[in-house]
Order: structure tokens, then sequence, then C-alpha cells
């Protein structure tokens, strides 16, 4: 399974489903509106697999660029295992959704 951050028709992310989870948690985790958060909660506790940020507020949709740009790189740092298979791509794809939320904002 996988699961698709989409900044705009155009413009989408997709990850594997534990990753896009881990994703959605840790900004969950970080963001200070707890609407957000349990929104971004509930994508994961229900296995929705996808983010659409034009169905968000647009307050809210500036707060999950802001700390994807702000937060994520650091976060998975921290908090993926140095000897995990796969991570220098994982911190790649990382990368890239960091970009994208960097774009047009």
């Amino acid at each position: 399974m996988a699961g698709t951050i989409s900044f705009s028709a155009d413009t989408r992310w997709s990850s594997a489903s534990w990753l896009f989870d881990w994703v959605l948690k840790t900004l969950a985790g970080k963001v200070s509106d707890p609407e957000l958060a349990a929104e971004l909660s509930g994508i994961v506790d229900e296995n929705v697999g996808w983010l659409g940020l034009d169905d968000l507020p647009s307050d809210q949709r500036a707060k999950v660029r802001e700390t994807i740009r702000e937060s994520l790189r650091t976060a998975a740092e921290q908090g993926l295992p140095p000897a995990m298979t796969g991570r220098e791509d994982t911190m790649n794809h990382l990368d890239d959704l960091i970009r994208l939320a960097s774009d047009g904002s």
C-alpha cells in the first residue's frame, strides 16, 4: 500500500504506507493546532492513505507546509534508525517532500 500527499492537482508526493504514516504522525506531533493534529492522526488511524492539502483551511495548509519544511528532516535524522535498511533512499524521498512543501508557499 501507499500514501499520497497532494499539494495540488498536478503536484503529489507518494510513498510506502509506513513512511506516509510516519510523516503524518510526525506532523501531528509537531503542530500546535489540536484540530489539525487530530485530522492528521485520523488519516493514519483510518488508513485513508491520502492527505489533500487543498481540503484543509488555508491556515492549516500553511502550517502543514511550514512544519514539513522546518521540522521533518530533523525529525527523520533523529527518529529513523541509523542502521535502517534503505535509510539514505528514505531520507532522499523525504527531501523530495520538503522541496514540494517549499514550492509555491
